[in-house]
């Protein structure tokens, strides 16, 4: 059970980080 939770946070993670860098990217640009 311990590996499936790592798992699903590990992709939330992923996912996570992609946004930010997104936004940051954005951010970015915009500035």
């Amino acid at each position: 059970m311990r590996t499936d939770v790592t798992a699903e946070t590990r992709e939330l993670s992923e996912e996570e980080i992609e946004e930010q860098r997104r936004q940051i990217d954005g951010e970015g640009g915009a500035a």
